[in-house]
């Protein structure tokens, strides 16, 4: 549950200075974008892994859940990160909408 925790909070400062400053320069758009598929495809293998604990009452399953929870909030925080970066990197533009829709659209 630490490790969880640790997660969680090694990208607040990342969320704090993009709000903060209102600014994505100098991140990379195709290393997220690599990194959201990267963690959606270890979630994904985490899950078939993970597969027999999820119905099963046995106190150790529980326990073997653990890594898909961690696992899976990886990903989450990753995509938070896309999604505030897509945010931001169009908001400076005019046609902000159309080219949120077009990148969502495209990464979907």
């Amino acid at each position: 549950i630490l490790i969880c925790i640790c997660n969680i909070v090694s990208y607040i400062p990342q969320f704090h200075t993009i709000v903060k400053y209102k600014s994505v320069k100098g991140i990379s758009e195709i290393t997220l974008l690599l990194m959201n598929v990267g963690m959606m495809c270890l979630t994904m293998n985490s899950v078939i892994y993970s597969w027999q604990y999820f119905f099963s009452t046995d106190i150790d399953s529980a326990a073997n859940l653990f890594p898909f929870l961690q696992i899976t909030i990886s990903w989450i925080m990753v995509l938070i990160y896309y999604i505030i970066f897509i945010l931001y990197k169009f908001k400076i533009r005019k046609k902000r909408l159309f080219y949120g829709i077009q990148y969502i659209i495209t990464y979907l």
